[in-house]
């Protein structure tokens, strides 16, 4: 989310937009952006992300974005989906996939093939869901500057969902720690642009 001065304006009001960005992580790159006002409705950012989708891609995200709609999108385009779901989140666990020494080392606790979804859930992904759990330092969230929110808290494990069923796990943990990549490319666009505040 951006936030700059609306000088025309004389109010000394901020304006708020949202840098909608996608970034290969192999180039370190921007390959798509897509600005809108910071509201919900179609500038809501899961659903740009949905008129954004392409094919032949894995799309790495945060528990932001762990809806069943966008799996779905995600899959029907030929794609693929590495998402943290919230600690919360409700599953049953259909069958427990072996863990190699490399998994071990990447903190890799778990990989199972679940049902993602109470029984009473609106949409339930109609693909398999393969959910890997890591272990994380605990924290509670300190809110994010700027913005209100009081931010989510970590219980020590982060729960990544794929329809990625063969990958191994410990490259799972990989690809969701390289999505912090987007953290840099964000703080680079933001001294790029003179923008006021930038949030990834």
């Amino acid at each position: 989310m951006a936030s700059f001065r609306d000088a025309q304006a004389g109010s000394g009001k901020k304006m708020k937009w949202t840098l909608h960005t996608h970034i290969e992580v192999d180039r370190s790159i921007p390959t798509k952006m897509e600005v809108t006002p910071t509201a919900g409705g179609e500038h809501d950012e899961r659903a740009v992300m949905d008129r954004m989708v392409e094919s032949d891609r894995t799309y790495v995200m945060d528990r932001g974005y762990a809806k069943f709609e966008l799996f779905h999108r995600i899959v029907d385009a030929g794609s693929s989906y590495v998402c943290r779901i919230g600690d919360n989140s409700v599953f049953e666990v259909l069958e427990e996939r072996p863990l190699t020494d490399a998994d071990r080392t990447a903190r890799v606790l778990s990989a199972q093939i679940i049902s993602l979804g109470s029984g009473s859930s609106k949409g339930k992904p109609n693909h398999p869901v393969r959910l890997v759990v890591i272990e994380a330092k605990p924290h509670k969230s300190k809110g994010k500057p700027g913005t209100g929110s009081p931010g989510q808290n970590c219980d020590g494990f982060l729960r990544i969902a794929t329809n990625l069923l063969d990958v191994p796990a410990e490259i799972i943990a990989l690809l969701y720690h390289y999505r912090w990549l987007i953290e840099v490319c964000q703080a680079d666009c933001t001294s790029s642009a003179g923008l006021y505040q930038l949030a990834a």
